[in-house]
């Protein structure tokens, strides 16, 4: 069986039209090509990350479950039109009021709560009562335009054991906020979450982002 071997590179020089140029880049080691418009796009990883150890109890402070810095980084032109991300996210609540739940897919360069808010929606409301009730919240997306100025168009699923806990209702879709993608760069993608008071806590066991399509 025979290998192909590739040298690390610098990003090439723009080919000749009906061309495109394969290459790995000298700084990140990543798997690219050039188009024969310039474009530099990223050869895409199916769950670019997970968390392997549970969260601390989160409620008050916006906190990054999966993703973020040096976790999942979507590379510029990377994404085209239809490109669907899908975030699953799987803890227990304990809650003793009628508190909110936001989550928020954020994107940017800095890899942190920082970065600008990609996404964002808010669950119904907590329950007045529940301990360590588990949940799974589902949050997707799909790019409809790219470029400095893309959009998407995504929902938020939560599915809870009961009706306490992280909410009285035990199954809801509720449609993302959405703003404006810059998908010409480099950025870090991560999913937060924040509750509404302290009386509503939850913790963490499994997380993972998916590029269900490219």
């Amino acid at each position: 069986m025979a290998d192909i071997l590739l040298d690390v590179q610098s990003v090439p020089v723009t080919p000749s039209t009906g061309q495109a140029v394969m290459y790995v880049d000298i700084t990140d080691k990543i798997q690219k090509l050039i188009d024969d418009a310039g474009t530099v796009r990223a050869f895409a990883q199916n769950a670019p990350c997970s968390i392997v150890a549970a969260s601390a109890a989160i409620n008050t402070t916006e906190t990054i479950i999966v993703g973020g810095l040096n976790n999942c980084k979507i590379y510029a032109n990377q994404l085209k039109v239809g490109t669907a991300i899908r975030a699953t996210l799987e803890g227990t609540c304990t809650s003793s009021a009628a508190n909110a739940s936001t989550w928020r897919f954020r994107f940017g360069t800095a890899g942190t709560t920082a970065d600008g808010v990609l996404g964002s929606a808010a669950n119904s409301v907590a329950a007045t009562s529940g301990t360590a009730i588990p949940f799974e919240a589902q949050l997707t997306l799909t790019v409809r335009t790219i470029g400095a100025t893309g959009t998407i168009a995504g929902y938020l699923k939560l599915i809870n054991t009961g009706v306490t806990g992280i909410s009285a209702v035990a199954t809801q879709v509720v449609a993302l906020t959405p703003t404006a993608i810059d998908t010409t760069v480099d950025n870090w993608l991560s999913v937060t979450y924040v509750a509404a008071a302290t009386t509503t806590t939850c913790t963490f066991q499994n997380a993972v982002i998916e590029i269900v399509k490219i």
